[in-house]
């Protein structure tokens, strides 16, 4: 005897091709909006060299990111030889909860766009912060800036050298002084005329910079795109996209904004991206619309009956 063959148990297997694909596309959606990673890159450099507590460095956000997982963010400079860590922080998502109207738990979402300001206790605080997609040029609702130790774990970000330096994010704590391991973004200048000029954590900059568009090293040497020297209340910009480039950016500094010409038509692309939150709602009801219609065509015309064999 011939037994008829099994159907399938799959739950798309009777829903039509629009409403299975709708399906995928809400849950890929969902996962998208739910799974956040840490990604930040350096934007700008502050030093005043007269007080480090006048200090400053400047990140953008890439990609959402949850409180949370900004907790896991490590950031800070090395000593002017470039050989060792000498300034290490990472966020604390508690205080800023304690602080801003914006953040009422570890899961709400820093967005992509965002400027974030670290400074020592001379920069002044601003934690008035409100992203919408609605306003991506207005930068006063897109930065906020935290100083004195306030969100962050020590009193003071960077120390910066007014010759040579190297400032660097990391995924995770620094195992030791010269782990360099998790650093997701570092922008090295060297008062020499090699890129590879520097020590240790200097150079890991300059090797990762020939294929990680986060990394650059600028130096004095021909095309280095650096004087020499960080002059008091002086900066170093990013005037690319996530591609970096800091050659030839000395000036006065943006604190809390994009830099001019590509660096603000990047930021401004990222922080068209609707919110987060958007995504599912809109998702559900093409999935709705498109599930009623289903159910309106099936009415009208019953499929047929199986016969077995």
């Amino acid at each position: 005897m011939i037994l008829p063959l099994r159907k399938s148990s799959s739950p798309f297997r009777r829903l039509p091709r629009p409403l299975t694909v709708a399906l995928l596309v809400l849950g890929f959606s969902a996962g998208s909006a739910l799974e956040t990673k840490a990604s930040l890159i350096i934007n700008e450099i502050f030093s005043s060299t007269t007080s480090s507590s006048r200090d400053w460095i400047e990140f953008v956000v890439t990609t959402d990111i949850t409180l949370g997982a900004l907790d896991s963010i490590w950031f800070g400079d090395t000593n002017s030889s470039t050989s060792a860590i000498e300034e290490s922080s990472r966020f604390t998502s508690s205080e800023i909860i304690s602080n801003f109207s914006y953040f009422t738990s570890t899961s709400d979402i820093v967005r992509a766009g965002t400027i974030i300001v670290l400074g020592g206790s001379r920069v002044t605080s601003d934690f008035t912060y409100n992203p919408l997609s609605s306003n991506p040029d207005d930068n006063g609702s897109w930065n906020f800036t935290l100083s004195n130790g306030i969100g962050f774990s020590t009193s003071l970000p960077v120390d910066l050298s007014g010759y040579s330096d190297t400032v660097w994010i990391s995924s995770a704590q620094p195992a030791s002084s010269t782990d360099t391991s998790n650093f997701i973004s570092a922008i090295t200048y060297l008062s020499v005329s090699s890129a590879t000029g520097g020590g240790s954590i200097g150079d890991y900059v300059t090797s990762q910079s020939a294929t990680n568009p986060a990394f650059q090293t600028v130096h004095t040497g021909s095309g280095g795109g650096y004087d020499g020297t960080f002059v008091s209340n002086t900066s170093l910009s990013n005037l690319g996209d996530s591609d970096i480039n800091f050659s030839n950016s000395e000036g006065s500094g943006t604190r809390g904004n994009p830099n001019g010409g590509l660096n603000s038509t990047y930021i401004s692309s990222l922080r068209a991206v609707p919110e987060p939150g958007a995504i599912i709602p809109l998702g559900l009801l093409l999935l709705s619309a498109l599930y009623f219609r289903w159910r309106k065509q099936s009415i009208a015309s019953p499929a047929p009956e199986s016969s077995s064999l």
